[in-house]
């Protein structure tokens, strides 16, 4: 009986000691549910600040990169501003439209191998730095005293330093109408680069014609207005390559062929009586044609060799330094690809007469039609692969299938058969070169 009693009388206390820890338990937790939810509301408002965040960046860059844009083809601040801000219209940050804090138009300066610096104010910017802010309130937050934050996005948009070379195709299968077209898409091409160019941005042009291509202008820093506008000068003055004769005769006038007998005169130093020393055209490179051959395959110079104006581009860009520019080469041709025979040059060279006006690339011979399809694509590819040059292909008129494939990087191609379009096009390559987000 007393083993009994002593049961009895210790196993009441077991469960009040139980129950008292369990009261603990209950006062630690209601103690802990506000902290609990304090850090709960902290993590959510934390995620929602970050992507408010970035939404923010991402209208500030978009607005930017559409300001630059929009500046670039119209030169316009005021309807530049206006489409930042409209665009911004279509965006949200935490679920409102942002204000559009600030843009400011400038020049983003960055010589090869420094970093860059946004400098406001250029009479030809080519940089847009925008703000953009929107004040947003908390989610939870505000059970520990947090009501609103501010989301800011800051970007600047730029075109990087370009590197472009313009490579015409002089050959005489072009007509004046046509080749009219092909001058004013070029110089369209230049005053659209120099519109909106950077301080390091460069161009220069090349031309070519049978086994010969010429440096026609070296590559120039396009906001030296000086060198600018000597430039222009020599491309108004583009024409087909000079041949012996008139511009206006009686035999082949319209495309500055052979007029009459006079047929190698273009290098005479004292031409016959009404003919000009350099041809129909003296200030163009001149084609020799000698012993009044007009055929291609008896020593007179013609035909389309696509590959010499790939090489001399490829010795343009070789001779600039900046390798972290944008590399553009523009092809522009009206002609498929001509067999060119041993015996092309080799009047001129035994005449003793040399284009020494202009640096020049003299391709080897003979060169068959196949071989100067596949070498164009694999010069294309090689100023890919070791400068990354991004290749546009122009063609007037002519197509083949091997023009598409010399398209590299950024490029497209181009083909039309009315030469009133190449101003267009042109003007479209030039506005595609890329904008960099470059802060």
């Amino acid at each position: 009986m007393a083993f009994r009693l002593r049961l009895h009388a210790t196993s009441p206390t077991r469960p009040r000691t139980r129950l008292g820890r369990r009261g603990n338990y209950a006062t630690i937790f209601g103690l802990l549910i506000f902290v609990i939810i304090g850090f709960a509301a902290l993590a959510l408002d934390i995620a929602y600040m970050r992507m408010a965040q970035l939404q923010a960046q991402d209208s500030a860059d978009a607005a930017s990169q559409a300001a630059l844009i929009v500046y670039r083809r119209t030169g316009d601040e005021a309807e530049a501003e206006d489409v930042a801000g409209r665009l911004l219209t279509l965006n949200r940050v935490a679920g409102e439209v942002p204000d559009l804090g600030e843009i400011t138009f400038g020049t983003w300066d960055q010589p090869t191998g420094a970093v860059g610096m946004f400098q406001p104010g250029s009479l030809t910017p080519n940089a847009v730095r925008v703000q953009v802010a929107r004040t947003a309130p908390h989610l939870l937050a505000p059970a520990i005293g947090f009501y609103e934050f501010d989301a800011i996005g800051r970007s600047t948009s730029a075109t990087r330093n370009l590197h472009i070379i313009l490579s015409v195709d002089i050959t005489n299968s072009w007509s004046p109408d046509n080749f009219a077209n092909a001058r004013v898409a070029s110089e369209l091409f230049l005053q659209v680069l120099a519109d909106g160019a950077g301080p390091y941005d460069r161009v220069g042009m090349n031309v070519w014609t049978g086994r010969y291509a010429w440096e026609f202008t070296p590559m120039f820093n396009v906001r030296n207005t000086s060198a600018r506008n000597q430039a222009q000068a020599e491309w108004s003055q583009l024409r087909t390559a000079s041949k012996p004769g008139l511009p206006h005769g009686p035999a082949h006038a319209p495309r500055c062929n052979i007029n009459g007998a006079h047929s190698n005169n273009a290098f005479f130093e004292n031409p016959p009586p009404g003919l000009d020393r350099g041809g129909c055209y003296p200030n163009m490179p001149r084609e020799y044609m000698g012993n009044n051959n007009q055929n291609c395959t008896r020593g007179s110079e013609c035909g389309t060799d696509h590959t010499v104006g790939l090489e001399m581009s490829r010795r343009m860009f070789s001779a600039e330094a900046d390798d972290a520019a944008f590399r553009a080469l523009v092809v522009l041709t009206d002609g498929i690809p001509n067999t060119l025979e041993q015996t092309h040059g080799e009047a001129r060279r035994n005449a003793g007469f040399e284009e020494d006006r202009w640096n020049e690339y003299l391709a080897p011979v003979p060169h068959a039609v196949e071989s100067i399809r596949t070498e164009s694509v694999a010069i294309s590819q090689n100023l890919w692969d070791d400068m990354r040059v991004h290749t546009w292909v122009v063609s007037f008129d002519a197509h083949e299938a091997f023009m598409p494939n010399m398209v590299q990087g950024q490029g497209y191609y181009e083909h039309t058969n009315d030469s009133a379009t190449l101003v267009a096009i042109f003007e479209d390559i030039v506005n595609s070169l890329p904008l960099a987000l470059v802060e």
